[in-house]
């Protein structure tokens, strides 16, 4: 077997060079008709939705003129084949009722087929974000490619790449509304802006309501940011509210000073509602400008 007793690095070259190619870029592969029950799904297939609308057009196109381009799939049993490219085209002609389909039958392992299946699909201009997230995130699991990688097998930059996996980030819903069309990439990525899922699932609840448009929303973004950086700010500023606060922001502040050899001891008496700081002599002490506070 291809893959059995080999390093990252070799699965890796062997990815990169002898993935199956589609057709016309190897040798040319006899195509035949196969029964279209004895094909099976491939369960890596990264397209997870397909629109019902569209897939009775095709449906009604091939009724009239036939599969024009074969499906790609690999023999695993006899007279059983795991499709490895053209889902949409089995599915409709199925729905057309053909009992036969035209298939290239090629020789492949099934990381092979995988990685194909993967490039194959990841090449197309349709598929949601969400599923070429996913897609370019097996390829990275599955074969120990790097972004750079992944982009010149698929044609498309390294920041489009790496834009797409940071829609995994999201939190769960927000990647269901996107993966449904409820928003778009852009509001996906504006969102990603925002520093934790509560903020995240505020905005997203507005991006709703009120029907934001991608503008919109980046406004929204934005907006929430700047009263999220006030109000750290603000927090910081906030002088303590009682003793063990003040306790708490002394220690804190003088802390700083022990890097220079300086020390202070702080005694905190809240029976006599007295905060007492000592300086203590240490390695800092003759340099250090400074005297102890009462």
């Amino acid at each position: 077997m291809l893959w059995f007793g080999k390093s990252k690095e070799q699965e890796k070259r062997e990815v990169l060079e002898q993935l199956p190619q589609p057709p016309g870029t190897k040798e040319k592969k006899e195509v035949r008709e196969i029964p279209i029950d004895s094909v099976v799904l491939n369960p890596y297939q990264p397209r997870k939705n397909m629109d019902p609308e569209s897939l009775e057009e095709l449906a009604s196109s091939i009724k009239e003129v036939g599969v024009l381009q074969p499906i790609i799939v690999r023999e695993i049993g006899e007279e059983r084949y795991e499709l490895i490219a053209g889902e949409r085209r089995w599915r409709a002609a199925r729905l057309a009722g053909l009992s036969l389909i035209p298939a290239m039958v090629i020789e492949a392992t099934e990381k092979e087929a995988l990685s194909f299946a993967l490039i194959e699909n990841l090449q197309r201009s349709d598929l949601n974000p969400l599923e070429e997230a996913y897609g370019y995130k097996r390829l990275m699991q599955e074969f120990d490619l790097t972004q750079e990688e992944i982009a010149q097998m698929v044609g498309k930059k390294q920041s489009t790449i790496a834009n797409k996996l940071r829609l995994l980030k999201l939190p769960v819903i927000v990647q269901e509304k996107l993966m449904n069309g409820t928003i778009t990439e852009r509001h996906a990525r504006a969102l990603l802006k925002l520093p934790s899922e509560t903020e995240i699932m505020k905005a997203l609840k507005q991006i709703e309501q009120r029907k934001l448009n991608v503008s919109q929303t980046e406004e929204l973004v934005d907006k929430m940011l700047g009263l999220i950086s006030q109000e750290m700010k603000n927090k910081g500023n906030r002088p303590p509210q009682n003793l063990k606060d003040l306790y708490g922001f002394i220690c804190k502040t003088l802390s700083k000073f022990e890097k220079q050899g300086v020390s202070f001891n702080v005694v905190l008496d809240e029976e006599r509602g007295e905060l007492r700081i000592s300086f203590l002599r240490g390695e800092g002490y003759e340099g250090w400008q400074g005297g102890s506070s009462r």
